[in-house]
């Protein structure tokens, strides 16, 4: 429909006119001004469902993410209002209206545009370009038509991955095991290993806010406990004890059970969502009884799981090594802040009494920083040990995969191509 338009719009150029004539010509026409409307009434659509998910609780939506969003549709406005005043006149007391009985200020996706379509038959009459009702019941005939399609693709895609996952594989999965005494080296596809966008993302980060909310509270207690002087040399020795012993004689669980279940939680919470613990599915392994991929466009697909794989793994490490700066520039502000309160303990700026309190309470705050800072160092000098340990066994498990000649050898080639 956009093509018939243009060219339609086409004829009406004078044929001894340059190109940017033209393009400036068409930039001023009807037929650009109702499409420019038609994008940004997209945009606001858009705009509107990222600012939903946000206030539902979603991290996919940030708050810097939408005020750029804003920020461009606004600018996109500004274009759009001054071409709507030359092409619709009427509009101008219509927006002075709509401002005068707000209450407050609207924000960018709320704003009508006030388009041929919204207007009555007395206000399309007294615009300017008669022919914009036309030109955009033409546009919408065409976003209804493309809409439609674009839906039964999607539900034909759905439709026919149901039907062969569960008339194809599965029932092909079940004859294979009869006739073979129930031995099938194939994998069994279930519901689980086919994830639609963003399904377990949701849950885990409803699952991730539950637990920012325990880590808070246990955090508070744990940070009261070390600027008290109380050591937490013995929270790591209970970990593998019973869990009866850790409840006191009223049946209440001790801090350390709660801090215990946090950091299981919490690894797992790790283990489902982060970038650098995704893997690739198996069903682009998945291989024959013999072990080899039956399929050349296998390899193809596999190169792509594997080379964004191998993007999320560097920038992984890029993310382990700013994060380690950022442990080292704490501790080092620790140490520093500390050195600062030991100086003034020498020249404090007061008499008497009062130089000994302010002497004493600076010698408290220099403790309580130095305490930190040593908390933080057995903290992440564990955790640091327990990642290199985790780093070697994945090695190991590389090397143990690279013995086998078919995935060495796919992985070798893989690399080198891309």
């Amino acid at each position: 429909m956009r093509r018939e338009l243009a060219e339609e719009e086409l004829k009406s150029f004078s044929e001894g006119q340059s190109l940017d004539q033209a393009a400036e010509q068409f930039a001023k026409s009807a037929l650009a001004f109702i499409i420019l409307a038609l994008e940004i009434e997209e945009r606001q659509r858009q705009l509107k469902q990222d600012v939903d998910l946000r206030n539902r609780g979603s991290r996919a939506k940030q708050t810097s993410d939408i005020v750029d969003k804003r920020l461009r549709l606004r600018k996109l406005l500004a274009r759009f209002e001054v071409q709507q005043i030359h092409f619709m006149p009427i509009v101008a007391s219509l927006r002075a209206e709509v401002a005068a009985n707000a209450s407050g200020p609207i924000e960018v996706e709320n704003l009508p545009l006030y388009l041929p379509s919204s207007l009555s038959q007395q206000q399309r009459a007294a615009c300017l370009t008669p022919t914009l009702a036309s030109i955009e019941f033409r546009l919408r005939n065409a976003q209804c038509s493309e809409s439609l399609d674009e839906l039964r693709n999607q539900l034909l895609i759905k439709s026919r991955l149901i039907t062969y996952k569960e008339a194809r594989y599965q029932a092909a999965w079940d004859a294979y095991g009869k006739l073979h005494d129930g031995t099938v080296p194939w994998q069994k596809l279930r519901p689980s290993d086919i994830r639609c966008m963003g399904d377990a993302d949701q849950v885990s980060g409803n699952s991730r806010k539950r637990l920012g909310k325990t880590s808070r509270t246990t955090g508070m207690v744990r940070a009261q406990e070390i600027m008290h002087g109380v050591s937490p040399s013995g929270e790591e020795e209970d970990r593998d004890s019973n869990e009866d012993e850790d409840q006191d004689a009223g049946g209440e669980v001790s801090l350390q059970t709660l801090e215990r279940q946090r950091r299981k939680k919490r690894d797992e919470l790790i283990q489902k969502t982060g970038e650098g613990f995704r893997k690739i599915p198996w069903i682009w392994q998945a291989a024959d009884g013999k072990g080899y991929a039956s399929d050349e466009s296998l390899y193809n697909g596999l190169r792509v799981e594997w080379a964004k794989s191998y993007a999320r793994l560097r920038r992984w490490q890029e993310e382990v090594l700013l994060l380690r700066e950022e442990m080292r520039r704490t501790l080092a502000t620790l140490s520093w802040t500390a050195s600062i309160w030991d100086s003034r303990t020498l020249n404090t700026g007061f008499l008497d009494d009062h130089a000994e309190g302010a002497t004493a309470y600076a010698h408290r705050q220099a403790d309580i920083l130095r305490r930190l800072k040593d908390r933080f160092e057995i903290l992440w000098t564990n955790s640091r040990i327990e990642n290199e340990e985790a780093e070697e066994g994945d090695k190991e498990a590389a090397s143990d995969v690279g013995e086998d000649g078919n995935d060495s050898e796919y992985m070798a080639v893989t690399e080198d191509e891309l």
